[in-house]
């Protein structure tokens, strides 16, 4: 099974979305923190969609999609190990 043009447009669309709103979320002055955890939610979402669609694997079977949880778990911690820095970067800025 293969995804239709719609399908693909649609999620083409939402990708375009999220990523407007990653670029208009550089313009508030947010905390470095609040700013990144936006920013990993918004990148693990887009992530996602174009892994589904893009590399096919939301038609492929269950096994192997499920293969890749560990992998992102492991994504995931390593960036949050990462907020420290983040924040020790704010108070480097002049």
């Amino acid at each position: 099974m293969q995804p239709t043009v719609k399908q693909l447009a649609t999620v083409w669309t939402a990708l375009l979305g999220f990523t407007l709103v990653e670029v208009g979320l550089a313009y508030p002055r947010l905390s470095a923190v609040l700013f990144l955890i936006l920013l990993l939610v918004l990148s693990i979402g887009k992530s996602a969609m174009i892994i589904g669609f893009f590399m096919h694997l939301k038609f492929e079977r269950r096994v192997l999609t499920l293969a890749l949880f560990p992998l992102l778990i492991v994504f995931v911690l390593v960036l949050l190990a990462l907020l420290p820095d983040a924040e020790r970067l704010r108070e480097m800025r002049f």
